[in-house]
């Protein structure tokens, strides 16, 4: 999924679960230039247990205006990846003025 906040993105937090023998590997990823190049803001892998875990992302160069989630699965059917309670801040820190949730 990805969104365009056409506003520059200081900060990213969500909540995510990834759990199973078999766990891939979860990005977020963002772009400054339309969505032609992404660079990976936040990437972890494998299985994090039967828990749900908070992820803060801080953006203090580069502030992307596109952002996406991107997820590769493991080797098997035996993992599972969830995201919930996505939040963005537009602007940069100095000016960050209100927030914007990421819809599919």
């Amino acid at each position: 999924m990805y969104r365009d906040f056409s506003n520059d993105v200081a900060s990213v937090s969500f909540q995510y679960h990834m759990y199973g023998g078999t766990m891939g590997t979860a990005l977020l990823q963002g772009s400054d230039d339309g969505g032609s190049t992404y660079t990976t803001l936040w990437s972890k892998s494998g299985n994090q247990g039967d828990s749900w875990y908070g992820a803060g992302v801080s953006i203090s160069s580069g502030y992307p205006q596109w952002l996406k989630f991107v997820y590769t699965s493991g080797s098997s059917y035996t993992g599972d990846f969830a995201l919930d309670d996505v939040e963005v801040v537009v602007g940069t820190w100095s000016r960050a003025s209100h927030q914007a949730g990421l819809e599919t």
